[in-house]
């Protein structure tokens, strides 16, 4: 393992470690950019701001643990099932670290990572896209939960906030539209470059046999992509399977599952003119419709790949 493989992994080993500070609570009335209140939320809202959107589903309090799960006397564990969107903004970086919990007291609380099955997964989304997830949270048994802050980045100021207590009888759900146009990609085949990178699909498994290693869950399916990655710039460029993301018809994303597959892409560096193939693999609903592969190699980057599966 050469030392750009090692610096990528010190890197994300941080980026999912790091606990932001992401404010320390208010009331549940929403704040609009220019001061004026917005209206009371509840679970099953939504709400949008600048482009993005923010909504929360379902709530488990108590909340089945993981085995990752750490019980501690005198607090319980709740979940909260959420969707993040970018309607019409540039990318954004989503992180289960960027979501805090608020009391009706005024008190927040970070999440609890890995401590319940399905976690918000660490992405970037694109215009058009949304990811689907849980956050889960560990509080004092005496807590009582009223609303979701999110933040756009670690240590940054809360930018979307969504109430999560039930609603009224004569609630009327507040929506959110997300009219979503499918992007002209390159089809299967073609080879595409950008990013000091090329990336050609090779084939696609839907669905394909796990490996030894992996048990495919109640409800989900595994999808497999052959691809051929290379190094088409004059420097260094590191390759991992966590740098693809599966979209499906919806626009719902889904990050890889490592060690899912057998022949998968290793997580290694190529030197210019040199290239890397193999499998990756992507645990994704039962009912989806798989509809393009994106290749990322840089959370902050507004770079990367994208190729049309439907053809």
């Amino acid at each position: 393992m050469r030392i750009g493989t090692l610096l990528f992994l010190l890197g994300a080993v941080i980026w999912l470690i790091i606990i932001p500070a992401c404010g320390s609570g208010t009331p549940v009335v929403l704040t609009s950019t220019a001061g004026s209140p917005s209206p009371v939320t509840f679970l099953g809202d939504a709400v949008e701001r600048e482009g993005y959107l923010l909504s929360a589903l379902t709530v488990e309090d108590p909340a089945p643990p993981s085995p990752l799960y750490f019980p501690e006397e005198g607090k319980r564990l709740i979940a909260v099932e959420i969707v993040v969107g970018n309607i019409s903004g540039a990318r954004l970086g989503i992180n289960p670290l960027c979501v805090t919990l608020v009391d009706r007291e005024g008190r927040s609380y970070p999440p609890e990572l890995g401590a319940r099955e399905g976690q918000l997964a660490t992405i970037v989304l694109d215009r058009g896209e949304r990811v689907r997830g849980w956050v889960a949270f560990k509080v004092p048994d005496s807590t009582v939960p009223t609303v979701l802050r999110m933040s756009k980045e670690l240590f940054g100021e809360p930018f979307l906030e969504i109430g999560i207590s039930p609603p009224p009888a004569t609630h009327h759900p507040a929506t959110v539209p997300f009219n979503r146009i499918k992007p002209p990609l390159p089809r299967m085949a073609e080879t595409v470059v950008g990013a000091g990178y090329s990336l050609k699909v090779l084939a696609i498994e839907d669905p394909t046999l796990p490996s030894a290693l992996y048990l495919i869950e109640p409800g989900q399916r595994l999808v497999g992509v052959k691809v051929v990655v290379g190094n088409v710039s004059a420097t260094t460029q590191v390759v991992s399977p966590l740098f693809f993301i599966l979209v499906d018809s919806q626009g719902f994303v889904y990050p890889a599952t490592v060690r899912a597959r057998n022949e998968e892409i290793g997580s290694l560096d190529l030197d210019p003119g040199e290239t890397a193939q193999g499998w990756v693999a992507f645990s994704i609903p039962e009912d989806v419709v798989c509809e393009s592969l994106k290749f990322v190699p840089s959370l902050g980057s507004e770079q990367g790949l994208q190729v049309d599966l439907t053809n």
